[in-house]
């Protein structure tokens, strides 16, 4: 063909007289050679692909600095090859010369290699010089194709993409200017297209379009970058947050006898990813580790993505072992609380399921928050949306009873009763106070182990400073800007706003004034607002690290002095505590190493009794009451106890938060609403729906057919009932006491406890059909509103109705005395000041983990 066309050529090209000649300059684009030379500092491999000659390919490649002087350069020519052997061994002959010329370099910076599009078809002609041309052009950190074809350069990308069988397989991008670049460009994983004299075909193919190649640095850099980063923070909050719910999920499994039971509601748990992901969204859309000018200076920081730094096994594992650690905090809070709202009546599942609900909730919204290195005013109405999202959803579901009734009647008024508990406020605090200083550790600790770290955070305090020396009033600025926008409840930790000055949020001295920018827009279609353009004002918290230190300093001593005033609470609170039947495990008994100990300091009491108890408070009148219908003890008051004192039973273990258990009832026939036969056999068993005789158990279910009858009754003091009619929903239906056949529960139970009159209003059998949160019952009985005056004696008597042997149960009555915060119990004071001395302890850890000189 090459013959051919010579041959006419001369026909056609003689007796010509020259009259004149034009030409096309295929001149750079304004810094190419400086895009190149970042786009090579960010890490990123770098293939050319062109149809221009070896030679002009070469020229090109130096003035452009895709090439260097220093590097060594292979080539691979089809007219280099030994035409004595067939091309497909030349090439093999070709390549294993050019290899062994490149492995006398060690850097793979100073390689390069040209490669020509004839020397490319016998080379993909054939499988395994396909792979073996692969496996030298990837030790190269450059590539040049020259005179190749549409196809070829497609063919390229592909054989890119492929990997030889790497994992994880590369990602291609392909940047070009013309229709010749389309099916590279759609090849690509990402394809860029400039507009240019070329036409649009690039463009119109690409999945991003820019104006000259010199913005590819402030897409790859600038917007690739922070869109990696914000990704990467999006996917592993997405697993930790899951992986924090799961968990507290199935801590709870062990105290509900595994079977089954979710510790939250279901329609409350539906809404956990509904308000967990407002907030990370805005993360995953505003987030700005450093600002664009710094990324655009500090081209080593794509790194992180090229290397795949934010998003690996090992990032998976911290996360998950991050999760484990805010999971066994809201383990701690929790079960250290639990017993303070069971003195205070309001330990049943449903209130404590929707109050660690609560802490996992603002858990959540708080990691947001520390995760996010930049706020704006988006970021913080995300977090504030799914806040006041929740509560609203709590007052849309629970606190309507017309929903509760449609829905799940034993939630109705759960967010009243949990805000009420006054320790919950304290928890509340507590929560995000020992998550941060967790958090704060393992960032410090990230910040001096990881070198990529400590690099970036090196920038993040060199652009503080730089900052500084563009305003050297900074404080009244900020103070100014930060009034503007809301922010001044943050300015002690505050290093500098971004955005006001658009010329120092980019360094880039040519960009066009805003208003003619905006004129500019107008004319093609361009949104350029702030919005738009990634311009927004935001706040960057970059405390150092004596600041952390400083700020888990004051969590730890807030924590310790919150719950040094919770352990002199509970002290105060003086009780008496009878044991009456069965006894269960004693901490003299324990296998654990500090049951001696704890004996030392509070004496042999059982662990059924709350923490804080003491051997002098507790009554042992088993062998009176075991086995005896009746019983009468004496009790003596050793301390002063002040009205009203409260009485309230324990009883376990009673696992009145299993599965089956709990689904045991028909909450229409206890609301006395009329329900058919069938809805009463789906939920009760047989012998909870009939008696003996045949007649009809109303209401039916275990729930209501276990009921708790021991009575008490304390010679000389009335036992006034509590009232908790505005929290109940049940009612005897219209027919009550009329219904043939039918068996109420006043007939089956003490008439102390559950009058005719009252039947499922009674306040006993309201208290015990909401069931306990964990394996055991503490319900309130009633109280007595005198004062029990050291000294003297109570004579109780108990009508011990409740049959514990075939579980091999205990049960306790307690006197005690009571004020808004509960009753003795020291766990949750112990917890916060344990938790306190950690985060001082973490505080010290700062000053081991300083950083070297320079990186703040």
């Amino acid at each position: 063909r090459d013959a051919e066309l010579a041959r006419a050529a001369e026909l056609v090209e003689k007796d010509l007289a020259i009259v004149g000649a034009t030409a096309i300059e295929d001149k750079l684009q304004d810094q190419v050679p400086e895009t190149i030379v970042k786009i090579r500092q960010a890490g990123i491999n770098l293939w050319v692909l062109t149809g221009d000659k070896l030679e002009t390919a070469r020229n090109i490649g130096f003035s452009s600095k895709v090439l260097v002087q220093s590097m060594t350069i292979a080539t691979i020519d089809r007219e280099a090859f030994d035409p004595a052997v067939s091309a497909e061994k030349a090439a093999r002959q070709v390549l294993r010369q050019e290899r062994q010329q490149l492995e006398g370099r060690e850097a793979k910076e100073d390689r390069a290699l040209m490669v020509t599009g004839p020397a490319l078809q016998v080379i993909f002609d054939d499988d395994e010089l396909r792979a073996t041309f692969l496996e030298v052009a990837s030790d190269c950190s450059i590539v040049i194709a020259c005179r190749v074809s549409p196809l070829q350069k497609a063919q390229m990308v592909r054989l890119v993409r492929e990997g030889n069988g790497k994992t994880p397989p590369p990602v291609t991008l392909s940047v070009g200017d013309g229709a010749n670049d389309v099916p590279m460009i759609q090849e690509a994983q990402v394809g860029v297209g400039i507009a240019g004299r070329e036409g649009r075909q690039a463009v119109n193919n690409s999945d991003f379009s820019i104006g000259q190649f010199q913005y590819l640095q402030r897409l790859l850099l600038v917007h690739g970058r922070w869109n990696y980063r914000r990704v990467c923070k999006f996917t592993l909050f997405t697993f930790w947050r899951n992986a924090v719910q799961v968990l507290l999920i199935v801590y709870y499994t062990f105290v509900s006898g595994f079977s089954g039971t979710s510790l939250f509601e279901d329609w409350i748990r539906l809404s956990f990813n509904i308000l967990c992901s407002f907030p990370i969204m805005a993360t995953g859309c505003f987030d700005k580790d450093v600002a664009a000018k710094f990324s655009l200076q500090n081209p080593q920081l794509y790194r992180f993505g090229t290397q795949g730094r934010d998003l690996n096994v090992q990032k998976m594992g911290e996360t998950l072992l991050s999760a484990l650690m805010h999971s066994l905090i809201l383990l701690g809070v929790s079960w250290t609380m639990f017993t303070v709202m069971d003195l205070l009546d309001k330990g049943d599942y449903y209130t404590f399921g929707t109050t660690v609900y609560t802490f996992l909730l603002l858990d959540m919204n708080y990691r947001v928050f520390f995760l996010n290195r930049t706020h704006n005013k988006y970021t913080f109405l995300s977090i504030l949306s799914s806040i006041v999202g929740y509560v609203m959803y709590l007052v849309a579901y629970p606190c309507n009873k017309f929903i509760t009734d449609l829905l799940a009647p034993n939630m109705y008024m759960v967010p009243l009763r949990m805000v009420s508990c006054w320790p919950f406020w304290i928890c509340l605090f507590a929560v995000p106070c020992l998550s941060m200083c967790v958090d704060l550790l393992a960032l410090q600790y990230y910040r001096v182990t990881d070198p990529f770290l400590k690099e970036l955070t090196s920038i993040q305090h060199a652009s503080a400073r730089d900052y500084e020396k563009h305003w050297p009033s900074r404080r009244s600025i900020l103070a100014s800007e930060l009034t503007s926008e809301g922010y001044t409840s943050f300015f002690p930790l505050l290093n500098r706003v971004w955005g006001k000055d658009e010329d120092f949020d980019d360094g880039n001295p040519e960009r066009k004034p805003k208003q003619e920018l905006a004129d500019l827009a107008a004319k093609v279609g361009v949104d350029t607002s702030d919005f738009a353009q990634q311009r927004l004002s935001c706040v960057q918290i970059l405390p150092s690290s004596k600041k952390l230190g400083c700020m888990a300093l004051v969590k730890g001593i807030g924590l310790i002095l919150v719950g040094w005033w919770l352990y002199t609470h509970s002290e105060a609170m003086n009780q008496v505590r009878v044991h009456y039947t069965g006894e269960g495990q004693r901490v003299s008994d324990s296998s654990l190493g500090l049951g001696q100990l704890w004996v030392a300091w509070f004496g042999d009491v059982t662990w059924n009794d709350p923490l804080g108890t003491r051997e002098e408070e507790v009554v042992d009148a088993r062998s009176r009451c075991t086995g005896q219908a009746t019983c009468q003890i004496t009790v003596n008051i050793t301390k002063n106890m002040r009205a009203p004192v409260l009485m309230y039973y324990a009883m376990g273990p009673f696992y009145q938060n299993y599965n089956s258990y709990m689904k045991s009832e028909v909450p229409k026939e206890l609301m006395g609403k009329p329900v058919s036969a069938a809805l009463r056999e789906k939920f009760c068993a047989k012998e909870t729906r009939l008696t003996e005789a045949g007649e009809e158990r109303v209401p039916c279910g275990m729930k209501a057919r276990s009921f708790f009858n021991d009575t008490f009754k304390v010679d000389g003091h009335l036992i006034r009932q509590h009232d908790s009619a505005a929290w109940a929903w049940y009612d005897n239906p219209e027919d009550y006491l009329h219904r043939p056949s039918t068996k109420w529960l006043y007939e089956e139970y003490p008439n102390d406890l559950i009058g005719q009159q009252q039947g499922v209003k009674s306040e006993h059998f309201i208290q015990w059909m909401k069931p306990g949160a964990l394996q055991r019952v503490w319900n309130t009985y009633g109280s007595i509103d005198n004062d029990l005056l050291a000294g003297t004696s109570l004579t109780l008597t108990i009508a011990n109705n409740f049959d514990v042997s075939s579980f091999d149960g205990w049960k306790q009555i307690v006197f005690t005395e009571t004020t808004s915060m509960g009753a003795r119990h020291n766990g949750l004071g112990y917890f916060l000041m344990l938790g306190g001395l950690g985060c001082v302890i973490i505080a010290g850890c700062f000053w081991f983990m300083i950083p070297a000189p320079g990186g703040e």
